[in-house]
């Protein structure tokens, strides 16, 4: 069966980190954000040192819970 990976929680994820920086809950690249979609054992995971206004939906790491850490994309050019 094939993998849905779902490009809204992606884009949560880069909201997220854009409004964690805006509201001054974070500074830099620190922290992370992760989602667990419990439909599909995806986690959506924002990439490490990189800006959070820098980070798009392709550079959103994706694995699979249940096939040992399986990875799915994310991209940093």
């Amino acid at each position: 069966m094939p993998v849905k990976i779902k490009e809204e929680l992606k884009e949560l994820v880069v909201v997220g980190g854009v409004t964690m920086v805006k509201q001054r809950l974070t500074v830099g690249t620190w922290g992370n954000i992760s989602i667990r979609d419990r439909e599909t054992g995806l986690i959506y995971i924002s990439p490490s040192g990189v800006e959070y206004e820098d980070i798009r939906t392709r550079d959103v790491v994706v694995l699979n819970e249940n096939r040992s850490g399986r990875w799915y994309g994310g991209s940093i050019d």
